[in-house]
């Protein structure tokens, strides 16, 4: 098999297709689709600006969904100019009321080192925390770092026992990680027949290297 697709690099491509993009596009949702009118783009600026005031009011009243909102923004520069320690800011003050989803985007936040300074042990923590909490995103990381020893020591089994929570859970990376694990035995005994179901079910989803390793299975490689 190609090993090179799991190589560190590997970390940021798997949180690339993650959800905060998503949901960052619900938040400018609040504000009126622009057009080419002068008028209207002024109104979609004082309907952000609203919005952001709102919102900073909500979060410093102790409100986590508004605190979550605060952190997509500044993250992607939604309405307001792009700010890491902002966004690391709000997504701590709701990760401290145990929100999942910003558990979950420190740990995306820290493992790239997006506006912060890269730190797999801190990312580690927080994807624990989400992980606890169920969350499938964040249970895909803490394998991760797991299965390559980054931020934590390298623990095959604990990688395989949260690639199959979060792979139930549909997250697709997770479900190729699991006929990584099962055709390599990393963490489980080998079972290529496993490894093949993980592999196909993965595929299903669109997964690249699941179809990569199912035409290579195929063809006898």
């Amino acid at each position: 098999m190609n090993k090179k697709q799991y190589g560190k690099g590997l970390l940021a491509a798997i949180l690339a297709a993650g959800c905060f993009a998503v949901t960052g596009a619900a938040v400018a949702q609040d504000a009126p689709a622009g057009g080419k009118d002068e008028a209207r783009a002024q109104k979609r600026a004082e309907d952000t600006a609203t919005l952001i005031a709102r919102l900073k009011q909500q979060a410093e009243g102790g409100d986590a969904k508004a605190q979550v909102r605060l952190g997509i923004m500044y993250e992607q520069g939604l309405g307001v100019k792009k700010d890491g320690k902002q966004a690391v800011f709000w997504y701590e003050k709701a990760a401290a009321q145990n929100n999942s989803f910003a558990q979950t985007a420190l740990a995306d936040i820290y493992a790239r080192g997006r506006g912060v300074k890269q730190d797999y042990e801190v990312a580690a923590g927080w994807a624990q925390k989400g992980a606890t909490s169920g969350d499938p995103r964040a249970q895909l990381i803490l394998a991760y770092l797991y299965e390559n020893a980054l931020g934590v020591k390298q623990d095959y089994a604990k990688a395989f026992d949260l690639y199959t929570k979060s792979a139930k859970q549909g997250e697709t990376f997770s479900m190729y990680s699991l006929g990584v694990m099962y055709e390599e035995g990393r963490g489980v005994k080998k079972d290529q027949k496993k490894a093949v179901e993980w592999y196909k079910k993965a595929a299903s989803r669109d997964s690249l290297p699941a179809q990569e390793r199912m035409a290579e299975i195929q063809s006898g490689k």
